[in-house]
């Protein structure tokens, strides 16, 4: 019988020790924990466990395998961490497992693999429902409150992308459905049973300003429900006033729900941020390494981009005749490209990041007509 460590983070850690328990038993668990260093949060359930220990336990030959329980970013951290340390074989859990509700013997198989063999997954992915809005606040980081009349995606057109990237990508883990507005979309129902077709173990997260959640339908709202959605409402001052009748609303439909980004943030966002740069003067790779949003990959028309900045800077661009250069993106439909090497190149700096500076804060305030430049720019 083999033995095995499991090293990851917290929900994660309790789950496989859970999977493999029940569902490997010619596997031995000798130790477990936390990693502390890549997940720092005090929300604990498990002991933690360092870096250091896990190698003593390889070096001592207390262990056959290191099995990496974590998603994301915390999964590179802690392979990079192990490698860098001269630990050659390293195993992990593919990330759709701890959605899955039932284990079949393909799972079985391919429960304990090793990470280089794991298949491409993407961690974070946002998609417009709509690029057009009805709170329209000064310097949308989307450019949805200078966008002219309104905007939704073809729904064909996004059906045969999520079909696309659903061969590029064995799993998204995050998918965040947002704008604009997405409740705007009337077709919004279809956009959540196309994505959950697809990709069945992502959680799909719809976000919201609240504005129009006590207008939706009952059709959207079942198909809330039966497509597994998270509703999160972004906090805004006007919004602050109908929280307990949008709560109301979403526990009578028995609605998974949050407010803000945090669990149940009740307090209205009221500080923005704005960074642009119009020179393009700016190093790239450093503001890359600096950008909150380099992970907040997004697709738009058939191409994947980094973040959403480059796909929708051309509203900035034809409402001040600017000409601030936009990446072309990742074409997914490529025949030369596959999963990793579209991760790699989400992951890496962008042309369009040099004409990101120094953020700067300002307080929020809606501003539906005469917007102006500095509205988004530092320079």
């Amino acid at each position: 019988m083999k033995k095995c460590v499991i090293w990851g983070i917290d929900e994660n850690v309790e789950y496989a020790i859970m999977l493999v328990k029940h569902h490997r038993t010619d596997i031995e668990i000798v130790a477990s924990g936390c990693d502390r260093a890549n997940y720092p949060y005090e929300n604990v359930k498990l002991k933690s466990m360092s870096l250091t220990e896990v190698i003593e336990l390889k070096k001592r030959k207390l262990t056959d395998i290191i099995l990496l329980a974590s998603t994301g970013r915390y999964l590179e951290h802690q392979y990079k961490d192990l490698k860098d340390s001269g630990i050659e074989e390293i195993y992990a859990i593919p990330s759709h497992l701890y959605n899955k509700k039932t284990i079949n013997e393909e799972d079985r198989r391919v429960m304990i693999t090793l990470y280089e063999q794991l298949p491409p997954q993407l961690y974070y992915l946002e998609i417009h429902a709509a690029d057009h809005c009805n709170l329209n606040c000064k310097g949308c980081t989307h450019f949805s409150n200078i966008v002219q009349g309104e905007k939704f995606p073809d729904i064909k057109k996004f059906s045969e992308d999520m079909r696309q990237l659903s061969i590029l990508f064995y799993n998204i883990e995050f998918i965040r459905i947002l704008g604009g507005e997405p409740l705007l979309n009337p077709e919004l129902e279809k956009m959540l049973e196309i994505t959950r077709i697809f990709f069945s173990y992502a959680k799909i997260i719809l976000v919201t300003n609240g504005i129009l959640i006590n207008n939706m339908s009952n059709n959207l709202i079942q198909s809330i429900k039966k497509n597994n959605i998270q509703i999160t409402i972004s906090v805004y001052p006007p919004i602050e006033k109908n929280i307990l009748q949008i709560e109301k609303k979403l526990m009578d439909n028995k609605i998974n729900y949050q407010f803000g980004e945090r669990q149940n943030h009740y307090e209205a966002c009221l500080k923005f941020s704005k960074n642009m740069n119009r020179k393009g003067n700016e190093d790239e790779y450093d503001s890359w390494l600096k950008c909150k949003r380099k992970r907040c990959h997004f697709l738009y028309h058939g191409k994947l981009y980094g973040c959403a900045m480059p796909a929708l800077v051309t509203y900035f661009n034809n409402y001040f005749e600017q000409n601030i250069a936009s990446s072309s993106g990742i074409d997914i439909y490529d025949c030369n490209i596959d999963g990793k090497s579209v991760l790699a190149q989400l992951n890496s700096p962008m042309d369009v990041c040099r004409y990101c500076g120094q953020e700067e804060e300002f307080n929020w305030e809606q501003r539906t007509k005469n917007a102006l430049e500095s509205d988004w720019c530092v320079d």
